[in-house]
């Protein structure tokens, strides 16, 4: 393999990776987005939450924001694979 050729690897490689960072961390900002907008819709009306059992549930705001980490990194990776995979 010739140094042209790893170079341009290593170029398909980087971006590739950049194509997933944006896709996952696209994802992570929506899951903070809606976090975010959850608190301060029980900021604004707290009695929401005496209507729902659903919304009764313990520290959901932390278990949307994990949930989002984790899904953004699956997202990240999938887009890695998808890139991968079509470019061959």
């Amino acid at each position: 393999m010739s140094l042209k050729q790893q170079s341009l690897e290593l170029m398909k490689d980087t971006l590739f990776a950049y194509k997933g960072n944006n896709f996952g961390y696209t994802e992570l900002a929506i899951g903070v987005f809606i976090s975010l907008g959850w608190i301060v819709l029980l900021e604004i009306n707290s009695e929401f939450i005496a209507h729902s059992k659903v919304l009764k549930f313990p520290l959901l705001t932390a278990h949307i924001l994990l949930f989002s980490f984790i899904f953004s990194e699956v997202v990240r990776f999938y887009a890695q694979l998808y890139y991968y995979r079509r470019c061959d």
